[in-house]
């Protein structure tokens, strides 16, 4: 378990609100088009099923646990035939009694529909 102090789901889904909490500003452009942000909700996940790998990029034991997620999501229509580029921006910024903390994320997907 990445956090192996949240015990519950209750436990799992306040961490994941207040991650999430950070987020200052999130981005969504299809084919040069910014959505609108009701076009993004956040949005919670059921409590789901797992599997750590050995040797994974958290540092977590191998085995089975359990997570929940919480975030922006972006739900399209199908897109027309052709090449298309979806791009996703976020940035969360958190004051900690230890300095300040930034991530900024810039994702970008070429995606060609046949």
């Amino acid at each position: 378990m990445e956090y192996p102090t949240l015990k519950t789901e209750s436990d799992l889904r306040k961490c994941a609100i207040s991650q999430q909490g950070h987020t200052t500003h999130v981005q969504a452009i299809v084919d040069g088009t910014s959505l609108q942000t009701s076009q993004m909700p956040r949005v919670q996940s059921p409590l789901f099923d797992f599997t750590f790998p050995k040797d994974n990029i958290f540092g977590a034991a191998a085995g089975h646990s359990q997570s929940v997620a919480d975030g922006y999501y972006v739900f399209l229509k199908p897109l027309p035939a052709g090449k298309h580029e979806v791009t996703f921006k976020a940035v969360s910024v958190e004051f900690t009694t230890t300095g300040t903390q930034n991530a900024a994320q810039n994702v970008v997907y070429h995606i060609s529909v046949q």
